[in-house]
């Protein structure tokens, strides 16, 4: 997953690497990053919540700005087929999953 921050340039930003799925089917696991500049920081939430024939299914919760004391919760469910997924995106960040670098080669 990468967070850009557009204010500071297209490159800019954090990359967050993660196992889609759970090691047991009655242990669910939740991830979670932190990424921004001061005023402008985002902190995601996310589980893996199935596979099935369409793809991977994943609920994500997005605050922002984090840092602040009057941030906005944004939830939404995704489902992830290997490609590039925007998941939010503003005039400060855009928040997006893709195939980690060894996926992106084949």
């Amino acid at each position: 997953m990468k967070i850009n921050n557009h204010k500071f340039g297209e490159s800019n930003g954090c990359t967050t690497t993660f196992s889609p799925r759970q090691k047991s089917s009655n242990v669910k696991v939740k991830h979670g990053s932190r990424c921004g500049h001061p005023g402008a920081v985002s902190k995601l939430n996310w589980e893996y919540l199935r596979t099935d024939e369409k793809g991977d299914h994943y609920r994500f919760e997005r605050s922002f700005p984090n840092d602040k004391p009057n941030y906005t919760v944004v939830t939404k469910e995704v489902l992830y087929r290997g490609q590039e997924v925007i998941l939010f995106e503003d005039d400060v960040q855009r928040i997006s999953m893709f195939p980690a670098e060894e996926n992106k080669l084949k």
